[in-house]
C-alpha cells in the first residue's frame, strides 16, 4: 500500500507545486507512507509542505516514504509528522512552530499565492 497526504505515487512527467498536506496518514501496518508523497518515483515538487502525523508502515517519511528520482524545490515537513527524516532528504525538517512563520519558506510567494493567518500554517489566498 502506498499512502501520502497528497499522493500515493508520483511518476515521471508529473509536477506538483504550491501544495500542502495536513492530515494524519494511517493504514495497515505494511506499505510506504509519508506526509506528502508515499513513493516518489520521478517528477517534480515545488513549494510544498506536510504537517500530518505518519504511522504504521514499512517505509515511513515526514515528506516522502520512498524516493527513486525527481526534483524538489523549497519543500518542508514538520516535526509533528513524527518522522525525523524523509527518504533521501527530499525536504527540509522544521519545528512545528517554524512551520507557522513565513520566513521559513524560501522563495514562496506570500504576496499572491500563500498566506499565514495568526497561529496557523500556510494556506492559499
Amino acid at each position: 500500500m502506498l499512502g501520502g497526504g497528497v499522493i500515493g505515487r508520483l511518476n515521471s512527467g508529473n509536477t506538483i507545486s504550491n501544495s500542502y498536506a495536513q492530515g494524519t496518514i494511517n493504514g495497515t501496518s505494511g506499505g510506504v507512507k509519508a506526509g506528502f508523497v508515499g513513493y516518489w518515483n520521478a517528477g517534480d515538487i515545488t513549494n510544498s509542505y506536510a504537517t500530518g502525523a505518519v504511522a504504521s508502515g514499512v517505509l515511513l517519511g515526514g515528506f516522502s516514504g520512498a524516493y527513486t528520482a525527481g526534483t524538489y524545490t523549497s519543500c518542508y515537513f514538520s516535526d509533528s509528522t513524527g518522522q525525523a527524516t524523509t527518504d533521501d532528504g527530499q525536504a527540509t525538517l522544521e519545528t512545528d512552530a517554524d512551520m507557522k512563520l513565513s520566513g521559513t519558506y524560501s522563495g514562496w510567494d506570500f504576496a499572491t499565492i500563500w498566506e499565514i493567518l495568526a497561529g496557523g500554517y500556510p494556506s492559499h489566498r
